[in-house]
C-alpha cells in the first residue's frame, strides 16, 4: 500500500469543524479509507496524521500573521486561521475515538 497524500489531507480535516458530531466524523473516515483501500497500519496512523496537518495549517496562518509574510497573513486577518484552530482542537479531542473507529 502506498503511502497517505499527507497533501491532500486539508480535504479530510477541512470538513471535520467544532460543532461536529464525533461519531458521524468516526463513520464517514471509516467509509474514506475503506473506499481508498487504506491498510491497518496506515489507518492507525490516519487521525494522528489529519491532526498534525490540521495543526499545521494554524500555526503556519498565526505564523505568518506575525511575520507579515502573504498571503497567509491576509488569509490569517480574513479568519482561516481561527477555522483551523478550532478544527485542530476538536480533531484533536477526537482522536481515540477515531482511532477506534478505523479498526
Amino acid at each position: 500500500m502506498p503511502p497517505l497524500d499527507t497533501d491532500g489531507l486539508h480535504r479530510v480535516g477541512g470538513p471535520l469543524v467544532p460543532d461536529g458530531d464525533p461519531a458521524r466524523d468516526g463513520a464517514r473516515l471509516r467509509a474514506l479509507a475503506d473506499g481508498y483501500g487504506i491498510g491497518t497500519a496506515q489507518r492507525r496512523e490516519f487521525p494522528a496524521l489529519i491532526a498534525a496537518h490540521t495543526r499545521g495549517m494554524f500555526d503556519l496562518l498565526r505564523e505568518a500573521s506575525l511575520t507579515g509574510r502573504q498571503p497567509w497573513a491576509r488569509l490569517d486577518a480574513e479568519g482561516h486561521g481561527g477555522h483551523w484552530g478550532q478544527s485542530a482542537d476538536y480533531i484533536e479531542q477526537h482522536l481515540d475515538a477515531w482511532t477506534r473507529a478505523l479498526r
